[in-house]
Order: structure tokens, then C-alpha cells, then sequence
């Protein structure tokens, strides 16, 4: 997974929407037009605050071959963003007494670690990306992560130990770690974060989200694999070829699916990120406490310092917004995906987007910056959405 993102970058943006008489009509116009300059066949994007959507914007198509267009429950592969899902599930555990943060994970997983912390590693550690893992790009980014058109054959478990054992056929201690301590971003390790909550909890995580999350926050359209979808259901993602023996443009899974393979739509993860703007909460439901909430920030809850909490993110944002404005959440991207949702605890709002395209590198952030606009349109889009 690709975080747009990393931790104190800021984000600037040279659009500068042409703005009239009606400011939604000229944001919408703008929003299209670097659509199709990017050749993305379709996004989706909203206004959340704790009641979850306040507007929602639908562009263009699901599926070009279907002329299936993109609805509100129109589920998109989300990337690393799916990693807040890890974070909200470890403290579920934690605030049931199942596991606690700062606990070591190898008393929970099923093959011993070859990292220079294996024994000492906590749900933490990984959970701040400091567990010293390293996504070795030969391994990581290649089909023994990815699969095309179904779910990936390779069980989770198999695939962390292949990976960390030292017994592991793609063991490398070399190349498959760095110096733990220090923040180092890793998709595997988040995977083994999963892992580890799953098995602390006794319940596979895909069951786990889905009782403990999905289903509380009425997340109808969310799941993690690509076999509990119905046809119609999925944007196609839309991207050239990344990987030897792939063909373009087809739907795809992980092995380390956790990390980001989770599909949702923009009404559902609109709830999500309301209930992360309630601090837990949402239309009546709490799924987590506000005690173990409040961890998720690990000690960058206050001041300007920026990082990572738990599978959560503290950085400042330059767009159509005041400078030192601070925003929590995360992004992501995979091939024929760009995602980004992100809230501000003071405003109560926050923003997502969904793409299933990609944007040329340079041009991300200006998509980033675009949702920046609908703060300022909030009246409009609550009689403006357009993705029933």
C-alpha cells in the first residue's frame, strides 16, 4: 500500500477553482475536468461530520465496460486507509481486556519472529510503525502479494511466516528488517498487527470487523475479500499492468489483505469516519469507549507535534484552509486506487475520497486539496448530493 501522505508533509495545491455565483456548480466543474485530464473513469467523495455524511458527490463510472456509474454504495478498494480499521479493532480488544497495547505480540502468534525485537515486539510497536519491519519491494510488491480476479489462495498466517520466520521460505534478515525504534512504515507489519489482535481476540479479523465494526455502523457494503461482493457492487479499479502477469484494469486481492484490502463505499465509510469524529460513537452505537478512543492518538494528542498514533495519522494540510489547521486520519493507494480521509476534532468534519484511478504522482494532492472545498459548502450539500 502507498500512504500519499507521510507523517509532516504538507500538501499545497495550485487549483484555483474559478469561483462565481455558485461556488458548488464551479468545484463540481473543476473536480470533472481534472478527472478526465487524469483519465479516472470515476470518484466519489463527502462531507462527514458526526452524523456521517452531510453531502456526498458522485463522478463518473464504477465500470466503463458496464456503463455501471459510481452510486453512494458504490464499494472502493481503499488501500492503507484501511488501516484505521486496525487501530479501532486493537482498542475494541484492549477495552474488553483481551490484549493490552504494550504487550508483546509473540505471546499471541503462531511462528516466531526473526526481528532484532521479535520477542519484545508489542501491539504498539507496530501499530506506530517502530516494530522495525521492512516491505521488501521484491517480495512485497509482486504476486506473492497481489492476485488478479479472485481472492488470494494464501492464508494470512502463512504468508507473516513465510515473511518473518527465520524457517520462512522468503526469510531474509538482512533485507526483510531494519533497526526497531524508529519510524518505519510497513504494510507487513500491520498485517502482523491484525494478525496478532485476531488471534488475541479468537477470532479470525475479517469476522472481528465485520461484529465488531461494519455491522454496528450499519457498513452493509464494506467487506475485505472480493468473494463477498455481488456483481455490480465494486468499482472496478482502473490502472496499467504493475506486475509480471498482470492485465490491466482487473480486480485484485492481497495476501496481506489487512494492511489494505479493505472495499467500502463512500456512504459507509462516511459512518466509519463519523463515529472516529464521535470519538467512538455513532447514531446510538458505541463501539469503542472514549478512554480506549483516546489512546489512538498516543501521545500526540496535544501541541503541534506530528506522527503516527495508532494506525492513525497527525499532519497539517496546505490547501483552500488555514495553515496550521491539524487533521487525523490516513490515505492510500494500490493500482487503479487513490483514497484519503482524514477530520478535524476541533471542526467536528472531515472529508473522504475515493478514486479508482490514479492520478500522475504530482497531481494526488491536488485531488487531496479539492475535497478541502467542501467545508466551506456545507449548506449547499446538504440539498446538493447527488449519489442516491
Amino acid at each position: 500500500m502507498i500512504r500519499w501522505i507521510m507523517a509532516g508533509m504538507l500538501l499545497s495545491s495550485s487549483l484555483t477553482p474559478a469561483w462565481a455565483d455558485d461556488e458548488f456548480s464551479a468545484l463540481k466543474s473543476e473536480f470533472e475536468n481534472m478527472l478526465v485530464a487524469q483519465e479516472i473513469p470515476g470518484a466519489a467523495m463527502a462531507l462527514v461530520g458526526p452524523e456521517g455524511a452531510i453531502g456526498k458527490l458522485c463522478f463518473g463510472y464504477a465500470d466503463l465496460e458496464a456503463a455501471q456509474k459510481v452510486t453512494g454504495e458504490t464499494a472502493f478498494t481503499l488501500g492503507s486507509t484501511s488501516k484505521m480499521l486496525i487501530g479501532v479493532s486493537m482498542m475494541q480488544a484492549a477495552a474488553r481486556g483481551e490484549l493490552q497495547i504494550d504487550q508483546k505480540i509473540a505471546d499471541y502468534v503462531n511462528f516466531n519472529i526473526g526481528a532484532p525485537n521479535g520477542e519484545n515486539m508489542t501491539f504498539a510497536d507496530l501499530a506506530q510503525h517502530r516494530a522495525g519491519i521492512n516491505d521488501r519491494e521484491s517480495f512485497y510488491y509482486s504476486t506473492n502479494t497481489y492476485h488478479q480476479d479472485e481472492d488470494h489462495p494464501m492464508p494470512l498466517d502463512v504468508y507473516l511466516a513465510d515473511y518473518l520466520s527465520p524457517n520462512g521460505t522468503q526469510f531474509d534478515a538482512a533485507a526483510n528488517f531494519v533497526q526497531p525504534g524508529q519510524y518505519h512504515y510497513s504494510n507487513i507489519g500491520s498485517s502482523l498487527a491484525a494478525y496478532a489482535v485476531s488471534q488475541a481476540t479468537k477470532m479470525p479479523y475479517d469476522q472481528l470487523t465485520e461484529e465488531r465494526v461494519f455491522n454496528p455502523l450499519g457498513m452493509k457494503n464494506t467487506h475485505w475479500h472480493l468473494g463477498d461482493f455481488k456483481d455490480g457492487e465494486l468499482a472496478r479499479p482502473y490502472y496499467d499492468a504493475p506486475l509480471a502477469g498482470f492485465n490491466p484494469n482487473r480486480p485484485y486481492s492481497l495476501a496481506s489483505w489487512p494492511d489494505g484490502g479493505l472495499r467500502s463505499s463512500i456512504s459507509d465509510f462516511s459512518a466509519f469516519l463519523g463515529m472516529m469524529i464521535n470519538e467512538g460513537s455513532f447514531n446510538g452505537e458505541t463501539i469503542l469507549d472514549a478512554e480506549h478512543f483516546q489512546q489512538l492518538y498516543a501521545g500526540l494528542n496535544v501541541g503541534d507535534e506530528k506522527g503516527y498514533g495508532l494506525f492513525l495519522e497527525k499532519f497539517r494540510l496546505k490547501g483552500p484552509l488555514p495553515e496550521r489547521t491539524t487533521f487525523w486520519g490516513h490515505t492510500g493507494g494500490d493500482p487503479g486506487a487513490v483514497t484519503f480521509a482524514i477530520y478535524n476534532r476541533d471542526w467536528k468534519r472531515g472529508v473522504v475520497l475515493l478514486l479508482n484511478g490514479e492520478p500522475e504522482e504530482d497531481m494526488v494532492n491536488e485531488f487531496f486539496a479539492a475535497s478541502f472545498y467542501l467545508f466551506g459548502l456545507e449548506d449547499t450539500l446538504k440539498t446538493a448530493s447527488n449519489c442516491d
